[in-house]
């Protein structure tokens, strides 16, 4: 074949992939904002409640807790040093408070591992919302986007913002936000709602 017929055959070949060419139908794309969806998704809300209220009952578990160390080490002090009874309630608070260190350190663990969990299972439900939605509308892909934020303390942080952000422009009907915000909220309350958080945890990651 002589160069300008493989010239010819590769300029005809470029114009069959170019996505304005006769027969070839342009990828269907829409937008969302996960930002917005986990901030608006009533769930996610419930759930920040159900976890202050946990947060605020650790709390004060903790506050028992570190006043009866307090009070363990008030009664050391009033004691005379190199008793055996001061070395018997020194090594008693010793033990006290390494216990507590203990306690706090897994309580906390416990209540990021399972808080971790919940919205590992709210994005992957938001996933499936959005490929259902999409199924039923002949999208083949869709791209997440980020508002960009008026309040950011600098220049630097602001043009972080827009650096960031994948996508510069999207008509309004291409969003799918609002969309699925409603289709999780219906799934959610059709489950039961808030009622079933306590009994439908999801299994925490093990602790590394």
């Amino acid at each position: 074949m002589t160069f300008t017929a493989t010239l010819c055959v590769a300029l005809a070949s470029a114009a069959v992939a170019q996505p304005g060419s006769p027969g070839r139908t342009p990828p269907n794309i829409a937008v969302v904002n996960l930002t917005q969806i986990f901030d608006r998704y009533q769930m996610t809300r419930d759930l920040e409640q159900m976890f202050d209220e946990r947060r605020q009952s650790i709390t004060a578990a903790a506050e028992r807790k570190r006043d009866d160390v307090k009070l363990k080490r008030q009664a050391l002090m009033d004691m005379k040093p190199g008793t055996p009874d001061f070395a018997q309630r020194e090594e008693a608070l010793i033990e006290a408070e390494v216990q507590f260190q203990a306690w706090l350190e897994i309580q906390e663990r416990r209540l990021k591992n399972q808080h971790k969990s919940w919205l590992e299972m709210i994005y992957n439900h938001a996933r499936e919302v959005i490929a259902r939605i999409s199924q039923e509308r002949g999208i083949d892909l869709v791209l997440t986007y980020n508002d960009i934020l008026d309040e950011a303390p600098d220049s630097v942080a602001f043009k972080q913002q827009i650096l960031m952000r994948s996508v510069i422009y999207a008509n309004a009907r291409v969003n799918l936000t609002d969309i699925v915000v409603e289709t999780l909220d219906s799934d959610y309350q059709r489950r039961g709602g808030a009622a079933t958080l306590k009994t439908n945890a999801p299994q925490p990651a093990p602790s590394p």
